[in-house]
């Protein structure tokens, strides 16, 4: 009896805490109007720039360039202004002004990348900080950039080697592109696909090695690129832009972007928007085709809100932001593609801005439609003051979004999308979305429920040990005290 008692009491102590599906919305700093800086975050209205999280700190970031609002002339430019953000506050230092940024004090004649947008970031905390090619100013960039952290100063990579004294005869680097799917790991920058220099949609896969400071294309590509098929190479992803990615251990997963065979950044439709989702494992070196429709310009199925079930998948999208929470699920948040409606995709009418969250579970292969606004073109909602939890407040429709996660938080910055007055523009605002009331309840473990699933488990089991002891002759100490004598038995 006692042994089953000791069963359910470990049954129910590790029965999993409920999913909460709430997640808040915090307003921290910047303007509920697009085209207009605000007062309390100096970055401006801001798009498309590349971004580098600082692993050593919780919520503090690195960001390069991208498209900027100048409201002195009233126009947009882009910018080549490195910046370390404190996502907490948020606050920003110029770590270099770059010569057509935000930062004060620019210095013409100073050596740095060109402007651009929508290029591929990494780096090394505290050693270096890379950008590679990106949209220019009508062109198509394929160069890279290294940024020493210690002498703060810009580098060509060509001729960082030549100082390096390093043999750079043989050395290769990607073709010109923007807007591809790019993954920053521990050690190396990865990238597949983008728009090329005459807006063809590719489809290859390259690897940087930021310790040796060389580029290599992946063996895989480079077999499909000349057509050597083998065994290993029975699926790859179409050649795309805009896909949306997440790193995971050695899993970097990819999904959806424009999979047309060209794109125009400023006359394109959803109709080549694609949803599926696809996962490299950088181990076995092989694509893995997970979830969604094969199809492209599909709407979204938005069935079981907060549920994670087979009916429920994200429209067709590119441009929309991913992170990772901390027990290794993927987070969806809006993009430029199709919602709910089946009139939202379209060859003629420009695509729906997105402002939808969404959860996709690994182990179920399944997705959730946790929260946001399941129509696009949403405004913003701007309630209660700022840097405050406030009922009621939300994000609104938004895409090329700058974002990072820290533990269980995203922190979202600008973006070409609607304000407050539903008016389209690039956005200022900065923006903080909770999930520990989804991830932490459901999977975190606190001190005190560890110490309850070690202690009093095996706290009964010796207690039942010691009963079962006691109660049997195992400690009967008479037992050496009793004469035993034998005699034959007597015959009848």
């Amino acid at each position: 009896m006692g042994a089953i008692n000791v069963v359910i009491i470990v049954a129910v102590l590790f029965v999993p805490l409920a999913e909460s599906k709430d997640v808040r919305w915090k307003w921290q700093a910047g303007s509920k109007d697009v085209n207009k800086p605000s007062a309390d975050l100096i970055l401006g209205p801001r798009t498309g720039g590349m971004v580098f999280k600082d692993s050593n700190t919780y919520n503090s970031f690195y960001l390069f360039g991208g498209a900027v609002f100048d409201p002195k002339l009233n126009s947009q430019h882009l910018a080549n202004d490195l910046w370390k953000i404190e996502g907490g506050i948020p606050s920003g230092e110029v770590l270099h002004p770059g010569t057509a940024g935000q930062g004060t004090n620019r210095d013409p004649n100073d050596l740095s990348p060109a402007p651009r947008m929508l290029g591929a970031s990494c780096g090394i905390v505290g050693a270096m900080f890379m950008v590679f090619g990106g949209y220019g100013n009508n062109e198509v960039l394929g160069d890279t950039w290294i940024y020493d952290f210690g002498r703060k100063e810009w580098s060509k990579y060509e001729k960082l080697l030549s100082d390096a004294k390093v043999n750079n005869t043989n050395l290769l680097s990607p073709p010109a592109r923007a807007d591809m799917a790019v993954w920053c790991t521990r050690d190396k920058l990865i990238i597949f696909g983008g728009v090329g220099e005459t807006g063809q949609t590719l489809g290859d896969m390259w690897q940087f090695d930021l310790r040796t400071l060389t580029w290599k294309e992946m063996e895989e590509s480079l077999l499909l690129r000349n057509q050597i098929y083998s065994n290993h190479l029975t699926l790859w992803p179409e050649p795309r832009n805009g896909a949306t990615t997440w790193v995971k251990g050695t899993a970097l997963y990819l999904f959806g972007g424009n999979r047309g065979s060209s794109y125009d950044r400023k006359n394109h439709h959803n109709i080549g928007f694609s949803s599926d989702l696809y996962m490299y494992n950088t181990t076995e070196r092989i694509w893995s085709y997970i979830n969604g429709r094969r199809a492209t310009g599909l709407v979204g199925k938005y069935a079981f809100r907060g549920q994670h079930a087979r009916g429920n998948q994200p429209g067709c999208r590119r441009g929309g932001l991913g992170v990772v929470d901390t027990i290794g699920n993927l987070w969806l948040f809006g993009g430029e593609g199709a919602d709910t409606h089946a009139d939202s995709v379209s060859s003629e009418k420009p695509p729906k801005i997105l402002a939808d969250l969404w959860h996709f579970h690994v182990l179920k292969n399944e997705w959730a439609y946790k929260d946001g606004f399941a129509s696009g073109n949403s405004a913003g909602i701007y309630n209660g003051d700022k840097n405050t939890y406030y009922t009621g407040s939300q994000l609104g429709s938004r895409y090329d979004s700058m974002s990072v996660v820290a533990g269980n938080t995203i922190l979202v910055y600008g973006g070409v999308g609607l304000d407050a007055s539903g008016k389209k523009g690039l956005l200022d605002d900065f923006w903080e979305i909770d999930m520990h009331n989804y991830v932490a309840y459901f999977s975190a473990t606190y001190p005190a429920t560890i110490f309850n699933m070690i202690f009093w488990p095996f706290s009964l089991v010796a207690i039942i040990c010691i009963s079962f002891m006691y109660s049997g002759k195992f400690f009967d100490k008479s037992v050496k005290k009793r004469d035993i004598s034998y005699k034959p038995l007597l015959q009848e």
